[in-house]
């Protein structure tokens, strides 16, 4: 109930005020506006914001493009492997575009005991 009395307050105020103020108030506004948006210093602001933006979209798709060719190559990498089981080894390519090797511990572990799935091992379970 309090916000509507405050809503029916606040307009029945700019009624008011606005009313007084009238056309050519809004029309001085306006006109006012419009020579500080045409004022060359402005418009140079704006152009060389613009500029800016450019640049960081071309920059943005760039990255894009690269992190896209470097995901490409590494599926089509894995996927002429010879044992499709095995971990992946491809490089990661991060958000900004540049890749980071492998670590050692993502390669399977040949020398650990266990590793061995050879039928007839001891580790196997089955024999």
């Amino acid at each position: 109930m309090r916000g509507k009395l405050l809503f029916l307050a606040g307009a029945a105020a700019g009624y008011v005020l606005g009313s007084k103020a009238g056309r050519q108030a809004y029309e001085q506004i306006r006109t006012k506006a419009r020579e500080v948006w045409g004022s060359p210093p402005v418009q140079k602001t704006v152009s060389q914001a613009g500029q800016v933006a450019k640049d960081a979209a071309n920059l943005a798709q760039s990255k894009v493009s690269h992190a896209m060719d470097h995901a490409s190559d590494a599926m089509e990498d894995a996927s002429k492997s010879d044992s499709p089981s095995a971990p992946s080894t491809a490089a990661t390519v991060g958000a900004d575009g540049t890749s980071t090797p492998p670590s050692p511990d993502s390669a399977p572990d040949t020398n650990s005991p266990g590793a061995d799935s050879t039928p007839g091992s001891s580790s196997g379970g089955h024999g």
